[in-house]
């Protein structure tokens, strides 16, 4: 995904103008806690933007490359799906279930379509298509780099009128890159998990240049 920011003064005008065609792909690595132990997986997560207009974004999602344990693991239509993000990047829908949209939606970043800067705080509430209500409260707590890039690091912390809980930071570059992120959640849905889908999962994701 491809976002843009202005930069000012006394902070970054951080929005979301999609560009039709834009891929990216991140890749994560996951620690899940299921039924008393812990299961390390590794992925490619890979969005690219199929086309914008005001009211929505549509993209394509998928999960390539992915290793439970150590072990490849089968790809498909389980790990291939449609997006539908809102011009401000929280996720409508995914796939034919909304616990796509919920698996998919710490991993992207709501943009507040305002001017921030360190110490500001906010909050982005969305409800995915037949969901229910996602809060984000956000405070930006450091400027810092990435690599070689400007970044603004943003603490998150999630809750859903559900199960799903977490901690989340979020790097963000200065054209509005989501450059990588550190996820601690609680209640963390993956629909195709198999008999346990809900688990608590702490993740990493960077960017792939």
């Amino acid at each position: 995904m491809v976002f843009a920011a202005s930069s000012f003064a006394d902070g970054w005008l951080l929005k979301a103008p999609y560009k039709p065609q834009a891929k990216t792909t991140w890749s994560i690595t996951a620690t899940a806690s299921m039924n008393g132990e812990d299961h390390q997986a590794t992925l490619k997560n890979t969005i690219t933007i199929s086309s914008t207009s005001d009211a929505e974004i549509k993209a394509k999602g998928e999960w390539t490359d992915v290793t439970v344990d150590g072990q490849d693991q089968p790809g498909g239509e389980e790990t291939t799906w449609d997006i539908v993000f809102k011009p401000n990047g929280s996720i409508q829908s995914a796939h034919d279930d909304v616990d796509y949209a919920r698996m998919l939606a710490p991993l992207v970043f709501i943009y507040p379509n305002r001017e921030v800067k360190v110490g500001d705080k906010w909050t982005e509430k969305f409800r995915p298509r037949d969901g229910k209500d996602i809060t984000f409260d956000y405070e930006v707590v450091e400027q810092t780099k990435v690599g070689d890039a400007d970044a603004l690091k943003i603490k998150g912390k999630l809750s859903e009128d559900g199960p799903m809980k977490g901690d989340t930071v979020y790097w963000i570059g200065k054209d509005g890159t989501l450059l990588k992120y550190e996820l601690d959640l609680k209640g963390w849905v993956v629909p195709f998990a198999g008999n346990d889908t809900e688990f608590d999962a702490k993740i990493k994701g960077e960017i792939v240049k």
